[in-house]
């Protein structure tokens, strides 16, 4: 998988094509104290003519370092997405860098990841009324369904969850209980299979890969 990099943020790169490796190595050091300490607007003449210059170039570095570790591409298509912008040894400082701070990027990214609900499990049963002779009308049948969202990261193999007294043992699974005609319920389907659909297509599936970090 190459790593994918935004119009602008190659025109940003081409501002790093000027610094020799020892320059560039040390704007690097500056990149991860940004992300450690924020913004310091110290000057480095030899890197940057004024504050800003220095800045934006620390934050277009501190962008290309936090999408090559959720890419999470291997050094080799690292070097591929880069080769027409920088150097060789450009690409190996860059890279080393990478490697050396990889597990600091990993954590700072999940300390500010929001936690959001993924779908998990699901579970439905059909109830309605049985009519008489008397009914005048015609019944219309109701899907009881619980729906089980996780804000924990499942795997697509894991198992389902355990029961304890009836109830789902996760302490990060949140149920939603509700009730259903059959019309909206066909609604819902046809949403789902559309999406399981798209899911399968290989842009989805690389568009997940790029912002999937490990843990």
């Amino acid at each position: 998988m190459s790593l994918c990099i935004l119009k602008d943020r190659l025109e940003n790169l081409k501002l790093l094509k000027e610094l020799p490796a020892d320059e560039l190595s040390e704007l690097c050091n500056l990149s991860i104290d940004f992300l450690k300490a924020g913004p310091k607007n110290e000057r480095h003449p030899k890197i940057a003519d004024s504050v800003e210059s220095l800045n934006s170039m620390i934050k277009t570095l501190v962008l290309l370092l936090t999408d090559v570790t959720k890419s999470n591409v291997n050094q080799s298509e690292f070097e591929t997405s880069l080769k027409m912008i920088l150097s060789t040894k450009q690409l190996s400082v860059l890279w080393q860098h990478v490697v050396d701070n990889k597990i600091f990027i990993h954590n700072t990214l999940r300390s500010h990841n929001v936690k959001s609900y993924r779908y998990r499990d699901l579970s439905w049963r059909i109830e309605t009324r049985i009519s008489s002779r008397c009914l005048l009308h015609q019944v219309t049948p109701i899907a009881t369904v619980l729906l089980t969202v996780d804000s924990e990261q499942i795997n697509e193999n894991r198992t389902k969850l355990a029961l304890v007294n009836d109830n789902l043992f996760s302490s990060t699974a949140k149920t939603i209980l509700f009730q259903i005609d059959p019309t909206n319920l066909v609604h819902i389907i046809d949403i789902l299979e559309v999406a399981l659909a798209e899911s399968k297509t290989h842009r989805t599936r690389n568009t997940l890969k790029a912002f999937q970090v490990n843990k």
